[in-house]
């Protein structure tokens, strides 16, 4: 129980944080952490190797740098460069003509596909 000011003041004030072993450790005069950070790093590394894995959705994935995969990020510029335009123009009723009307309803379903694919590349 705290029953004066000073004893409110020790109490709330809590001691510094002590690092880990691991921060303060001098890599050159302790092997095993240096095995143990060379360990994480090579583990780590082996984590950048995944296009090589064979699982059951691994034939949906594809490669930021197929030519399809470019054609449709090439897509994206266009139809990003058109909401940029056309967007503003909106206040002066643009978005009344039939034409525009079924563009701005491709880009809609656009961005929808583009969501969708994006959770496979």
């Amino acid at each position: 129980s705290i029953s004066s000011a000073s004893d409110w003041g020790s109490w709330c004030v809590a001691p510094p944080p002590e690092l880990r072993p691991l921060w303060t450790a001098d890599l050159a005069t302790t092997p095993d952490v240096a095995s143990a950070v060379q360990k994480a790093l090579t583990e780590a590394s082996d984590l950048d190797d995944l296009s090589s894995s064979q699982g059951p959705a691994q034939c949906l994935v594809a490669s930021p740098h197929s030519p399809w995969r470019v054609a449709w990020n090439l897509a994206s510029v266009l139809v990003v460069a058109y909401d940029v335009v056309t967007l503003p123009l909106i206040v002066f009723q643009y978005d009344q003509m039939e034409i525009t009307n079924t563009i701005n309803n491709f880009t809609l379903a656009f961005w929808i596909v583009d969501i969708v694919l994006t959770f496979f590349v």
